[in-house]
């Protein structure tokens, strides 16, 4: 005696919601610059997921509150999102840089010059040295992954390619066989 009736200990039960977990994928462009997404959590509700500049490959995001409903007037669930970065055809990322390989010309290569670079935020201005190789890497400061918790930004590397003309070029041909016999 003394318990309260049947079902008495149900009484004023709360549990928390279920939490929820899901895979979403974006680019490497995304992961540098971050910002909001439209994302549909399991069952078809949609959220907007703010996504931190410089997000790494596999990096989950705690969405509080997002998953399941509570029980018994319980809070609900929390959403665990896991970041996936597609690969690029381009730019590869290696911890907090880029990296990408540049076709040059013979003449740019041997001559030097201005040459146009894409980066993750747009083209820049990048000088070719005389009597560069391919292999040669060029460094853009500041042009890789955002810097975290007051870090500075990380870097590009560019790896220069010497890449001869489609079809021989007469000139060319003529300049080389006057140069070679004597290196």
């Amino acid at each position: 005696a003394g318990r309260g009736g049947a079902g008495g200990g149900a009484r004023g039960f709360k549990m928390k919601g279920p939490d929820l977990s899901l895979t979403y994928e974006i680019d490497l462009k995304d992961a540098v610059l971050g910002g909001k997404r439209t994302v549909t959590l399991p069952g078809g509700r949609t959220i907007d997921l703010n996504l931190p500049a410089g997000v790494e490959d596999q990096q989950t995001l705690r969405l509080k509150g997002m998953g399941g409903e509570g029980f018994g007037g319980g809070e609900p669930g929390d959403a665990f999102v896991e970041i996936r970065i597609r690969e690029h055809p381009v730019f590869k990322r290696k911890d907090g840089n880029i990296h990408i390989e540049l076709p040059i010309s013979l003449g740019e290569a041997v001559l030097g010059g201005k040459v146009t670079v894409p980066t993750l935020t747009g083209n820049v201005a990048m000088t070719i040295p005389k009597g560069s190789n391919t292999g040669g890497t060029l460094r853009l400061k500041g042009k890789g992954m955002p810097g975290k918790r007051g870090e500075p930004a990380g870097d590009q590397y560019v790896t220069l390619k010497v890449v001869l003309p489609p079809r021989p070029d007469p000139e060319l041909e003529a300049a080389i066989a006057k140069w070679a016999p004597d290196h």
